[in-house]
């Protein structure tokens, strides 16, 4: 009897030649695995480096882990760093070096993702200084590495072994100015995922959208601008790293916030027409004799009348803010009864040296404010000829505001500041005292400065989850916070 598990001939035949062709299969698999060794060597060899598309490098370890930390926080974008100069970049990018970030960007979320669970255990302004710095060194290595592949690309490139011209001159130079509108709206309707969102950030029911026809930036439904964010400076060699900075992000809440420098500084011109900023010429300026100042009175007077928006703000031109700002605008921005009259919003800062030491940054102690917050109903025709960047602007400005009646917000609890120190003179520089010796000659001093610190506002933000609310906090002010007694006739006397 024939045993059923012997083969039969065709399966005989069937394994003969399987066997034979079993080497073939054998010796792909052999060349596959060679040549994925090879290539992961050959990636490793230092001399081609510069033939590498750019690799993100590994995260310190702290700062990655508060980076993941604040990126979930609502106080802070989602969006990494890497992303903040993506958007920086988008207006004279080739479309390789936009495939480069995307690729880093991508790399870099998954490396912050892995370090969620350990970093919920670090909390408290360290983190978040720590992580402010960490953002700006990434920032800067980027922009770094795009101008290396920009003079490169510039120069002469190689194409089948002679030398020619790039095009990458004609590509940039071909675009037109319609496009850089169209990108400052981040190009919302390819943008699906975080930078679309943030977009939309605080915007109940209203999608900001792109149409590309034409290359013209188009909105569907109300565009209209909720804040006006303006600041003027000096282009200093020692400051020029923080404003950079500031042109980076203060685009960030483009279109709902339109960022604005007052300068005729051509130098500053160019540089802030390249990160997509308006510019404003200086209006009447002050305090010291030659160029001097521009009024903050004016500075407010002049975005009004070229910017139908909500609310306009000035801060100083080396803060970095957090992203509540677009929370904190809208709450304001949806509170009628606080919009149906005078408010001023005030910032508050945390002083970081960035460049001489190694601090991780400490809140202000001093009360004062370094941003300021408007709508429309603010009664600037009492304001005296006062400047920015000098003594004794905050501390007066919120006392006559609080002595006028205006309703005085502390946004502290949703939007963060960050005071980049480059030099060590701040309202100490020349003319410091200008604004007092203004006050002294008005005979127009509150009965005690105590008056102007910003934690006696009437109103306080707090942060509910991703909702920022109003609250009245006056009932638990410090007592001396009453102390505003200001000759309002020697005020209201003068009308500018």
């Amino acid at each position: 009897m024939k045993n059923p598990d012997t083969p039969t001939g065709g399966q005989i035949a069937h394994l003969q030649t399987w066997t034979k062709v079993n080497p073939r299969y054998l010796a792909v698999v052999l060349v596959i695995i060679i040549g994925t060794c090879l290539a992961y060597l050959l990636s490793e060899i230092p001399f081609l480096e510069k033939f590498r598309v750019p690799r993100m490098k590994t995260m310190p370890s702290l700062q990655g882990k508060a980076s993941e930390m604040f990126s979930k926080r609502a106080d802070w974008s989602p969006r990494t760093p890497l992303e903040v100069e993506k958007h920086a970049l988008l207006s004279d990018s080739t479309t390789q070096e936009l495939e480069t970030l995307d690729q880093m960007i991508k790399q870099f979320n998954e490396k912050a993702a892995k370090s969620w669970g350990i970093a919920e255990k670090y909390t408290g302004e360290q983190s978040a200084v720590a992580f402010l710095k960490w953002t700006i060194g990434k920032v800067i290595d980027l922009t770094n590495k795009m101008k290396a592949s920009r003079k490169k690309m510039n120069g002469q490139s190689s194409v089948g072994g002679k030398k020619q011209k790039s095009v990458f001159n004609i590509q940039k130079n071909s675009r037109t100015q319609d496009l850089n509108a169209t990108i400052r709206l981040t190009k919302a309707q390819e943008n699906k995922g975080e930078v679309s969102e943030n977009l939309r950030t605080g915007i109940k029911g209203k999608e900001y959208k792109v149409k590309t026809k034409s290359k013209v930036a188009k909105t569907i439904g109300d565009p209209h601008i909720r804040l006006v964010l303006f600041s003027t400076w000096i282009d200093k060699p020692e400051k020029r790293e923080a404003h950079d900075n500031v042109l980076r992000t203060w685009r960030l809440w483009e279109p709902l916030v339109v960022p604005l420098v007052f300068t005729n500084d051509s130098n500053i011109t160019t540089r802030a027409h390249s990160f997509g900023w308006k510019v404003l010429p200086e209006p009447r300026c002050g305090c010291i004799s030659g160029r001097g100042v521009p009024l903050l009175r004016e500075m407010y007077r002049s975005a009004m009348a070229t910017f139908d928006s909500h609310l306009y703000a000035f801060v100083n031109g080396d803060l970095l803010l957090g992203n509540g700002m677009l929370s904190t605008i809208e709450a304001i921005v949806k509170d009628k009864a606080l919009m149906a009259k005078p408010l001023m919003g005030l910032i508050n800062r945390i002083n970081v040296d960035f460049y001489h030491t190694k601090s991780d940054g400490k809140p202000m102690t001093d009360g004062s404010s370094d941003g300021f917050i408007t709508n429309k109903l603010f009664p600037w025709q009492h304001v005296p000829d006062i400047v920015p960047g000098r003594k004794g602007v905050a501390m007066w400005l919120v006392s006559y505001a609080r002595e006028m009646g205006v309703a005085t917000v502390d946004v502290s609890g949703s939007l963060r500041a960050v005071h980049m120190m480059a030099t060590k003179f701040g309202n100490n520089e020349s003319g410091g005292n200008c604004n007092h010796k203004i006050y002294n000659k008005l005979r127009i001093k509150p009965k005690s400065w105590f008056c102007g610190f910003f934690k006696c506002a009437q109103y306080k933000t707090t942060r509910e989850g991703s909702q920022v609310k109003i609250e009245d906090k006056s009932s638990q002010n410090h007592p001396r916070c009453g102390e505003c007694e200001m000759d309002l006739e020697a005020v209201k006397s003068n009308i500018y």
